[in-house]
């Protein structure tokens, strides 16, 4: 690592470079070195083992960020100008290891704003997006709801949204 931090080299692959994806530590690999992913996607779950999730609410002018690939499922609110912590947010990575990433909300995120849109997309677009749905099962409906739920103790952290 640039800074002198030392991690572990995973047996997954980084999708941009193709190059083995860096952890903190060696208990976040399974055995055959993949990168240990937490089940219910890392959420605090209730006496049932539900994951608790809530309606995000997202608006007009809202901010989220995420670490990463620009795109993903995986996004935390900035709040009063507040970014939540690197170590809030639950990610095997080296802090530093993953691109840095902020998104503002340009329009409350509606089921009609969604299917507008959804409508309007170029038909390249609209397949890809088709595509996508269909793979990893979702809808324009899930699209419209975004959910919002704390993180758990994950790779020695948690405790975000």
């Amino acid at each position: 690592m640039p800074d002198g931090k030392y991690a572990y080299l995973s047996s997954d692959l980084d999708k941009a470079t193709g190059t083995p994806i860096p952890v903190r530590y060696r208990n976040y690999l399974k055995a055959d070195g993949s990168i240990s992913w937490p089940n219910y996607n890392g959420f605090s779950l209730d006496v049932k083992g539900k994951s608790i999730m809530a309606p995000a609410f997202l608006k007009t002018g809202d901010l989220l960020d995420r670490y990463g690939e620009s795109g993903g499922p995986f996004t935390s609110p900035i709040i009063n100008h507040k970014v939540i912590s690197f170590n809030k947010r639950g990610l095997p990575y080296p802090e530093g290891y993953q691109n840095y990433h902020q998104y503002r909300i340009l329009q409350d995120i509606t089921i009609e704003n969604v299917k507008f849109d959804y409508d309007n997309l170029a038909y390249k677009d609209k397949f890809i997006l088709d595509k996508l749905m269909k793979d990893y099962k979702f809808s324009l409906d899930d699209i419209a709801t975004p959910q919002k739920g704390m993180i758990d103790l994950v790779f020695g952290s948690g405790g975000g949204i």
